[in-house]
């Protein structure tokens, strides 16, 4: 808790800087889904998506024409499916991870016209809120609280790119990103197994990764 009022507090004092002291800076909402993934050592499972939601706020906090640090606190969520088969006997686990997600990215855009692409790269640090794993087995769905083998905060790298529309003192924009872990989800251990009734599947060193696809709308401040 004392973490997640650190990055409140210091969220809402760097929005109130950036409105305060530079020009031209952007601030907005933004919102979109995340299919979601792990990268794991080899296992004898079925990996699929899982697919998750992100909403949050945005600010550009621009040094020149062209280059700005862009900042996106926002919850989303982060996960995996994966399904495990033996003799005749089939069991699907989704592991869910909600996370308070802080991105900081340097932005470069391009071009000087209405319509301007940018890329973007960067890091960002993940503030857990809950994981569980749901267990689909036949005839029985089980839901399990993993919470206390997760790591509360994850760390990871990321870059991609979008496209802003202006108009007049507001701006629309898509963008898609790809992000990887670069810590093991688990606390303590590099392998866990989480069991059904009929059998269990073996998560080996797993790193959340995701291809996130946003679009938002944010307006020019000091204008």
């Amino acid at each position: 808790m004392k973490i997640i009022r650190w990055v409140v507090v210091s969220s809402f004092m760097f929005f109130i800087m950036a409105g305060v002291y530079a020009q031209n800076n952007q601030i907005g909402v933004i919102g979109g889904i995340n299919i979601a993934s792990v990268k794991m050592e080899k296992a004898n499972i079925d990996i699929q998506n899982l697919i998750g939601m992100g909403i949050g706020g945005v600010l550009d906090f621009r040094f020149s024409e062209s280059i700005s640090w862009r900042f996106e606190p926002m919850y989303l969520l982060k996960g995996v499916r994966a399904t495990a088969t033996e003799d005749t006997i089939s069991m699907e686990q989704k592991l869910k991870f909600q996370y308070i997600e802080i991105p900081l990215f340097l932005k470069i855009a391009f071009g000087s016209t209405y319509i301007k692409p940018y890329v973007m790269a960067g890091a960002s640090i993940g503030v857990l809120l809950s994981a569980n794993a749901e267990v689909h087995e036949t005839g029985s769905d089980t839901q399990i609280d993993i919470k206390d083998v997760i790591n509360g905060i994850e760390y990871s790298a990321g870059f991609g790119g979008g496209i802003s529309l202006s108009l007049g003192n507001y701006a629309l924009f898509v963008e898609g990103r790809y992000t990887i872990g670069v810590l093991n989800l688990f606390q303590d251990t590099s392998t866990i197994q989480i069991h059904g009734k009929e059998g269990k599947i073996t998560y080996i060193q797993p790193k959340n990764k995701g291809i996130q696809i946003f679009t938002g709308i944010s307006m020019y401040l000091g204008n």
